[in-house]
């Protein structure tokens, strides 16, 4: 009688009691070896077992073919089941550490400011990125004489980029190149003040010219002082002048007086006309809260966006219609769209804006700005060239000059 039928046998009770007694034995015993060697994490072979008691009940050597290939395929689906599940814990593990290491610094940049982001690619396949634009915008409205245009990104993941501010164009024949960082909305530059704004009171409108609140005070102090310091200037150096205008012109009237008086101004600041002016009540037709302007001619590289949303938005869209213009100077019309779309550029970017710490309500400021340009014009109070001490001196000693001081330019 083979063992299969012995326990066929058994579940008809149709054993002896000896013999029954004796399966039962066996089937208590077989539970706790499996017990056994499951807790030791092995597999039983059945056709280990048939020494000891089997042996010696004179059951086991009723095991035929049969109930080995019983054993095999019992053995034969536990392993395979134990494979199954290691390869599913193994996939799931897999796919986790490829999340965390792929996937979830893709998904938390998508968080914070993206220097990286492409605004536009040309017909030769360049592409210009965010911080790129937006730091062409910023430098020329914000910083006379530190134009930035050219950054090279390298995004890292979680919110984090390697950053470059390349200098293209320099007077001096020295390019000052500044690397950074972007870190989930926060930059840092290994060189604090390659973005630093000139100090509020640079330019010192003529009293009832133009409102301010400095009175006269300016960053070289009273002007006779500010005069003198000019003729300590060292004679080989170039320097970044200020220049205060003792009136404000406009467009067509500012491109008249530095033609006649040889001059070469780099960026222009320009005043709002107070749209409510009573001149039997208000002491200023104009009023000025920050300094802010506009580059007047610069070389500039080709930069990709939407030409469309911000007509003229850059240096080179500019430099593109001077071709156009009589004596290669920009119309009034084209350099007041130009300002026009930087002011609403700047308005838009507020990651950008919140990144460069400015005012909340700067997108509201911008766009007021904007509407007053586009409603008056542009009326400019000042202006800076970059010269040396003998051309900065000339300037000077001009009629329409209010206030003039320096710094050195790299």
């Amino acid at each position: 009688m083979t063992y299969y039928e012995l326990i066929e046998k058994y579940k008809t009770q149709e054993l002896e009691e000896a013999q029954k007694k004796k399966v039962e034995a066996d089937i208590e015993r077989q539970d706790a070896i499996s017990e056994y060697l499951f807790d030791r994490d092995e597999v039983p072979i059945f056709s280990d077992l048939k020494s000891g008691d089997f042996e010696n009940s004179g059951i086991a050597e009723d095991m035929d073919e049969e109930s080995e290939k019983f054993t095999r395929m019992i053995q034969a689906a536990i392993r395979k089941t134990f494979i199954k599940a290691g390869v599913i814990v193994g996939a799931v593990v897999l796919f986790v550490v490829c999340f965390i290491i792929f996937a979830l610094p893709q998904i938390i940049d998508l968080f914070y400011y993206d220097p990286s982001e492409i605004t536009g690619v040309t017909e030769n396949g360049i592409t210009t990125n965010r911080l790129s634009l937006d730091l062409a915008v910023y430098s020329e409205l914000f910083l006379p004489g530190t134009y930035r245009e050219d950054v090279e990104v390298i995004g890292n993941g979680n919110g984090k980029y390697d950053i470059t501010v390349f200098q293209e164009f320099s007077r001096t024949g020295t390019f000052h190149n500044v690397a950074g960082t972007v870190n989930k909305g926060k930059m840092i530059l290994y060189d604090a003040d390659l973005l630093k704004k000139p100090v509020s009171n640079t330019f010192i409108p003529a009293e009832n010219v133009v409102n301010d609140f400095f009175l006269g005070e300016g960053m070289a102090g009273e002007k006779k002082y500010a005069w003198d310091e000019l003729y300590h200037l060292d004679d080989g150096d170039y320097y970044i002048a200020y220049v205060t205008l003792d009136k404000v012109m406009g467009y067509d009237d500012f491109v008249t007086w530095v033609k006649a008086n040889d001059i070469d101004p780099n960026w222009c600041i320009i005043c709002q006309k107070n749209i409510q002016y009573d001149e039997m009540y208000d002491e200023t037709e104009y009023f000025a809260n920050e300094n802010i302007g506009f580059i007047y001619s610069a070389s500039a590289g080709y930069l990709s966006y939407d030409r469309e949303k911000y007509p003229l938005l850059t240096q080179y869209s500019m430099d593109e219609t001077t071709g156009k213009e009589q004596d290669w100077v920009v119309s009034e019309d084209n350099m007041k769209q130009h300002m026009v779309s930087m002011l609403r550029y700047m308005a838009d970017a507020k990651s950008f804006c919140k990144m460069m710490d400015m005012e909340e309500d700067s997108d509201d400021n911008f766009n007021a700005i904007a509407d007053n340009v586009e409603q008056n014009g542009l009326n400019i109070y000042g202006f800076t060239v970059i010269a040396k001490k003998d051309d900065i001196l000339k300037i000077s000693k001009l009629d329409d000059i209010e206030y003039i001081c320096t710094e050195s330019y790299r």
